[in-house]
């Protein structure tokens, strides 16, 4: 009973923070040192080929030397955080429909991840691109517990995405809105985690199945996917969740296409400072440049 006690007084504490973070978190600067870098002909065609030597970046006045410049054609990283605590039982079937066919969306090279978080953060699969044996642990989620989904989202980015080997990476959030058993949540720490995962470029997206439109879980989803500029859908029937999931899949891999013509262009810096004055000019009379601090140009 205690512990009901202690989980009911965070999560209100976290919901009444959250109401005011994803402002904060959206308007926080990603480092100067790292630029996603488009460039077009006149056609409006992407210039692919490009190398270091076809670009001058210059920052506070001073030419900076580059010392990367690669496609940003990195594979996927996706983790899955799929609500599976008491009150989902009525709704499991379709959730594990709609993981196998989010999964079936996702190309084989990018990898995937299943956690579930119902009672407690349970690694179902590891980050992997053996599709088949995560589609196999998701047909086996049985449901326990309350939902805990911060405690989640915090050890799951510890692990598998705050260093994601040179993968993209994005969590898949599939949770309720009934009750949230985190336990003490520090406002700071999530605080300062999602203004990282800005920095890495991780990106959110989340379903909530929603019969009260309110509660922890909606707000922490949309906080993260606000800061993150992911996808944020509410749903009130589980019944919708393999469409939505579908069409989920098939938005990241569009996305994941469009910016597959981009380069990651890294330069070194003394400046601390991210609203320094920056210019990244491309050496071609042919050529135009669109960048981004940080993040893909989405």
């Amino acid at each position: 009973m205690k512990r009901a006690n202690s989980a009911g007084i965070a999560a209100m504490a976290v919901v009444g923070f959250l109401c005011c973070l994803s402002p904060l978190a959206a308007s926080a600067q990603t480092p100067p040192h790292r630029l996603y870098v488009s460039v077009i002909d006149g056609a409006a065609k992407p210039i692919t080929g490009l190398t270091s030597t076809d670009f001058a970046v210059v920052e506070g006045g001073v030419q900076r030397e580059i010392t990367r410049l690669s496609p940003a054609n990195d594979p996927m990283r996706l983790v899955l955080l799929v609500d599976n605590s008491e009150g989902m039982r009525p709704s499991i079937e379709d959730v594990r429909e709609a993981l196998k066919a989010f999964i079936d969306g996702i190309g084989p090279q990018h990898e995937i991840g299943l956690i579930t978080i119902g009672d407690t953060p349970v690694i179902r699969q590891e980050p992997s691109t053996d599709h088949a044996k995560v589609k196999d642990m998701a047909q086996k989620i049985t449901t326990r517990g309350g939902t805990m989904l911060i405690t989640a989202v915090m050890e799951m980015y510890g692990r598998f995405l705050k260093d994601a080997g040179g993968r993209w990476p994005m969590f898949i959030i599939i949770t309720s809105d009934g009750p949230e058993v985190s336990g003490n949540v520090d406002p700071k720490r999530l605080t300062a985690m999602m203004q990282e995962m800005q920095v890495k470029d991780v990106v959110v997206h989340s379903i909530v199945m929603s019969t009260m439109g309110r509660g922890v879980e909606v707000a922490v989803s949309q906080a993260l996917v606000q800061a993150t500029d992911g996808h944020y859908d509410s749903i009130s029937a589980s019944s919708a969740l393999p469409q939505k999931l579908t069409a989920l899949a098939a938005a990241i891999t569009t996305e994941f296409d469009r910016t597959d013509d981009e380069y990651v262009l890294e330069y070194s810096s003394p400046v601390a400072d991210p609203n320094a004055q920056l210019s990244v000019a491309i050496k071609r009379a042919d050529a135009k440049v669109s960048v981004s601090r940080g993040v893909r140009i989405r």
